[in-house]
């Protein structure tokens, strides 16, 4: 069986799965809710440490960007 194969039965399946119970399908909206939430909280940050504005990045640049990957994957 080729990828494209696999890979068209999977979505079927997973299709299927989700249709047969709809709740799930609140899992990613909130996943999705949340991460915008953590977006809007590092943006004041982010423009305040100059983040992509100029072509050095500072150290604080950084910073916020890992606090930013931890609380967004966390």
């Amino acid at each position: 069986m080729g990828k494209i194969a696999t890979t068209w039965k999977l979505m079927k399946s997973s299709w299927r799965i989700l249709m047969e119970d709809k709740p799930l399908l609140l899992l990613p909206l909130i996943s999705g809710m949340a991460g915008l939430l953590v977006l809007a909280a590092f943006i004041v940050p982010v423009i305040g440490t100059g983040g992509g504005v100029r072509h050095s990045v500072s150290a604080a640049t950084y910073i916020v960007a890992f606090c930013y990957y931890l609380c967004n994957f966390f």
